[in-house]
């Protein structure tokens, strides 16, 4: 929703949020406005991206020799895999060291000191989404660029008055306030069997088998649905498995049939899942979009890429009714 047609050079600007969305703009917007407030809530744990291009010379090795490339790529994979995935399990002895260390490098890259309380994270590494970004810090550090921790109050005339009485004026906010994962997943008017709309069979809790099928659903499928969520590794890699496995269901039921997770095999898969966010830092405590209303934790999934693999390298069958269409 942004809108290109906003001047953005020398305006006061305000920046509403400090997370995902927000690391983004600030860094870019800090460059050519007169002034930058950001409106930080909620500290974020935030680690390098080492974003760089590749130079003329990988390039050549890379289409030289395809299997470098793959071994360059399995590299990553497995880094994430062994190292990151530790991370997210509760009380993890890594978890507590990698936040210390995250900490520490956040305040040595932050050049006021006064700053630093506030950059740091009270809840434990993971729980909420962990931030990457190579410039965030430089647009901090910058003269025009303000760290506000004060609640915000209300819109005024001018721009904000925060809880402590203060006024603020601006040209321009910018809402980096995050988005709506659950209206993200019910933005499709889809009709099951029986008139059954898919807000109807989501009102107590959004769940799928295997993150791709749904129950009353026959011969739909979707990718990135409930509990697919890649907590540590690239979500293409979930959404490749998806598609491999969704193209066995599709041959399956062939041009005859219709296909259709049984419920129960739906209810079991899903409380497995939940059992299983039991044991990892997203149920630690902290509140994220990761959460539906209820608490429940709807978009991520508790294991590893190489679990997720092996779950949709085979179709159950028993797991399904498979009828013939009249």
């Amino acid at each position: 929703q942004w809108n290109n047609e906003v001047a953005i050079k020398d305006k006061r600007i305000a920046v509403i949020g400090s997370a995902a969305s927000a690391i983004q703009v600030i860094p870019e917007i800090a460059k050519i406005a007169s002034k930058v407030d950001v409106f930080q809530r909620t500290p974020n744990y935030i680690i390098p991206r080492g974003d760089r291009a590749y130079t003329g010379k990988e390039k050549m090795w890379f289409k030289s020799f395809p299997w470098l490339l793959k071994l360059y790529r399995w590299f990553f994979y497995m880094r994430l895999e062994l190292l990151t995935f530790p991370i997210i399990k509760k009380n993890s002895f890594i978890g507590k060291k990698a936040a210390k260390n995250i900490n520490k490098h956040m305040r040595s890259k932050i050049h006021d000191s006064s700053l630093h309380e506030y950059f740091e994270p009270k809840y434990d590494l993971g729980c909420k989404r962990i931030l990457l970004s190579d410039d965030l810090f430089n647009a901090i550090n910058r003269e025009n660029v303000e760290v506000i921790n004060s609640k915000i109050d209300y819109f005024n005339t001018h721009g904000l008055t925060t809880a402590d009485g203060v006024d603020y004026n601006f040209d321009v906010v910018i809402m980096a306030t995050g988005f709506d994962i659950r209206g993200h997943m019910h933005s499709i008017n889809l009709i099951g069997k029986n008139n059954l709309t898919l807000k109807e069979a989501w009102s107590k809790s959004e769940e799928a088998y295997r993150g791709c099928c749904i129950s009353d659903f026959p011969n739909f499928y979707m990718v990135t649905g409930p509990n697919t969520g890649a907590g540590t590794i690239s979500l293409i890699h979930i959404i490749e498995k998806e598609v491999n496995y969704i193209i066995k269901l599709i041959k399956l039921a062939g041009k005859t049939k219709t296909i259709e997770v049984k419920k129960e095999s739906q209810r079991l898969y899903n409380l497995n899942i939940q059992k299983k966010l039991d044991n990892t830092v997203w149920s630690s405590g902290c509140d994220s979009w990761y959460l539906n209303d209820e608490g429940k934790n709807i978009t991520l999934y508790p294991e590893h890429g190489r679990s997720f693999k092996k779950q949709l390298n085979k179709v159950i069958y028993d797991d399904f009714i498979i009828t013939e269409r009249a």
